[in-house]
């Protein structure tokens, strides 16, 4: 009896997920309002599809007592209903860079930084405790199909990522000891944009 009330939760968890994706999916949103830097090529005026990250920058100190100047994330993205749909985190490997896989159909992409604007209220150059706007780009996408869950992967078509509305996650600006280690609390909002290289 456990194992089947255990069973049928995973599946209620698994259509929840699905139904709140298709949403997003089938209602692309209004692509944010940022600097030439950052736009999507081409300033498409709509994303596929939004995530709300919560989670951290995480860092290790490298062996001059200096914190790296980026972190490795470690988070988890809501939709607009507080539902968490996906995993952020830094894949290590022959293709290495920050990755956004779905909860729902395990797709992925991983990104690569293509430019980077200081987050509002921090100055042009210099220490900012609020990590930076980015633009990033895929360089490797995984799951079958198209762009959205009814075709197979949600992340497998994305194409490109801004990471905008952050907070937090820059590392302490101070000296550090070789491996040391620090988990920095952040948030931003992240847009995906589907097949913008076709």
């Amino acid at each position: 009896m456990r194992s089947y009330l255990r069973i049928l939760s995973i599946s209620v968890f698994s259509l929840m997920l699905v139904s709140s994706l298709r949403a997003q999916d089938e209602n692309s949103v209004p692509a944010p309002n940022v600097p030439k830097a950052i736009r999507v090529p081409g300033n498409p005026q709509e994303a596929d599809f939004l995530g709300y990250a919560t989670g951290t920058q995480n860092y290790t100190c490298n062996n001059s007592g200096l914190w790296p100047a980026s972190g490795h994330p470690e988070a988890t993205l809501s939709d607009a209903n507080g539902v968490v749909f996906a995993h952020h985190f830094f894949t290590a490997g022959v293709v290495s860079g920050p990755t956004w896989q779905s909860l729902a159909d395990g797709s992925f992409v991983i990104g690569s930084r293509v430019a980077g604007v200081p987050a509002p209220g921090c100055p042009a150059t210099g220490y900012c405790a609020t990590i930076p706007s980015l633009l990033l780009s895929s360089i490797f996408n995984a799951g079958q199909g198209g762009g959205s869950t009814d075709q197979g992967g949600l992340f497998s078509s994305v194409s490109y990522i801004q990471r905008v509305n952050t907070s937090g996650g820059s590392a302490p600006n101070s000296s550090c000891t070789p491996l040391q280690t620090v988990s920095v609390p952040y948030t931003a909002t992240y847009y995906f944009y589907n097949n913008q290289n076709e």
